[in-house]
């Protein structure tokens, strides 16, 4: 995921993911560099937040 998507970075952090490393100025957006992001979540981590979801 790259860094001036701020609705896609949002919802991964609702999702419960987690961002784990940040390359900076991996991109080049055909104005300016932007850092790719990456993001990651642990099945434990997924359960408990599903969980949580369903128990609401």
């Amino acid at each position: 995921m790259f860094a001036f998507n701020e609705h896609a970075y949002k919802a991964y952090l609702k999702a419960g993911y987690r961002e784990e490393g940040r390359l900076r100025d991996a991109i080049w957006d055909k104005t300016q560099y932007a850092d790719d992001i990456l993001m990651s979540i642990l099945e434990d981590e997924w359960k408990e937040s599903h969980n949580s979801d369903t128990q609401s």
